[in-house]
């Protein structure tokens, strides 16, 4: 008998799309829509390397999303900072949830307002895939599988539910939003560890929160869904007494502000201004000085003059002195700002 070649894609839609309810608050249709575009790029995630590239001699798409050109080398670039393998579900959830955050986070409101399991389908393509080729039938199909594949599970789930349960079974990943000391102090261990993309400590659970977790999880070889359950809290533990850190790949640690130049050309601009401004606040200051005096002008002549009179014996050279050291104060503060930037890098602190 053929292999279903859906089965992959039915095994692993209903943990995708959970995630996605959880962390963008999608409803069922508008995750399944994700899944369904993601379903045709792939092949129900048989296929992450593009078979036949559009451009000819191209490397052409990878990944759940068929991830091309810049995107696919923003992708290659985001998993080398987290020593992630490009093929794994870490990889491919996480960089599809970094751009629905970030440069394409306009995904998600157009799948929101979007009617139906079909128009939700075809927003997402037009705002996330955007593909020359459009094959919304197949988009729809694969969607519609994943929708299926999704309800079943939910109502396995409840059917394997003690009766008149109160609460949660253990493992449950909380929902998107809900705070708790336990999320606090995983997210404090977390970041002790080294995965700084948790971001803010405030015991609330979130898209950030989860890829941090799933990226612990990988390093340690800890297998399950992104969640907070006693194997987790298990391993963190062992981890906080063994001492661990998150390992950055050697290239990473090796990086000099020449190969991460956007970023540190950034930060030379923000340190430039933030220069400028404090120096141009001097002469700020002394203009509203003597515009304030300008109001009671004959009681302030005998106070300003002496200060003119100062001014004028100052030599050309000791005015050229003081623009030479304003032009060494501002090469000193970008210079400082690009050496923390790169060990910043370096640690694995700028994550994104």
């Amino acid at each position: 008998m053929a292999k279903d070649p859906r089965a992959l894609f039915r095994r692993k839609a209903p943990a995708i799309m959970r995630r996605l309810m959880d962390e963008f608050g999608l409803d069922a249709e508008g995750a399944a829509a994700v899944l369904g575009n993601l379903g045709h790029e792939s092949g129900g995630f048989r296929f992450l390397q593009e078979k036949k590239p559009l451009v000819p001699g191209s490397r052409g798409g990878w990944g759940w999303a068929q991830w091309t050109g810049p995107r696919r080398r923003a992708f290659e670039a985001w998993i080398e900072a987290r020593g992630l393998d490009p093929a794994s579900d870490a990889a491919n959830y996480g960089f599809l949830a970094y751009e629905l955050r970030g440069p394409e986070a306009r995904a998600i409101p157009a799948v929101r307002r979007a009617r139906g399991l079909a128009g939700k389908v075809k927003a997402f393509e037009a705002s996330f895939e955007r593909a020359g080729v459009k094959h919304y039938p197949s988009r729809e199909r694969w969607a519609s599988v994943a929708l299926a594949a999704f309800e079943a599970a939910e109502d396995r789930g409840k059917n394997d539910s003690p009766a008149g349960s109160s609460g949660p079974p253990d493992g449950h990943r909380p929902p998107h939003g809900q705070q708790s000391d336990e999320i606090r102090e995983v997210q404090r261990l977390l970041d002790g560890f080294g995965y700084h993309e948790v971001g803010e400590i405030d015991g609330k659970w979130g898209g950030r929160t989860a890829g941090a977790i799933a990226a612990f999880r990988n390093d340690r070889g800890l297998p399950g869904e992104p969640r907070i359950d006693d194997a987790l809290v298990a391993e963190m533990e062992k981890a906080h007494r063994e001492g661990w850190r998150r390992p950055i790949a050697e290239t990473r640690r090796e990086k000099t502000a020449d190969d991460i130049a956007p970023r540190v050309e950034t930060v030379r601009e923000t340190a430039w201004s933030r220069l400028w401004a404090k120096l141009l606040a001097i002469p700020g200051a002394i203009v509203a000085f003597f515009s304030a005096m300008i109001d009671n002008l004959d009681a302030a002549r005998e106070k300003v003059q002496p200060v003119l009179d100062v001014l004028g014996t100052v030599p050309p050279w000791l005015w050229a002195l003081l623009v030479t050291g304003a032009g060494v104060m501002i090469w000193r503060s970008q210079r400082k700002a690009e050496r923390a930037t790169v060990e910043l890098y370096r640690e694995g602190r700028l994550v994104s």
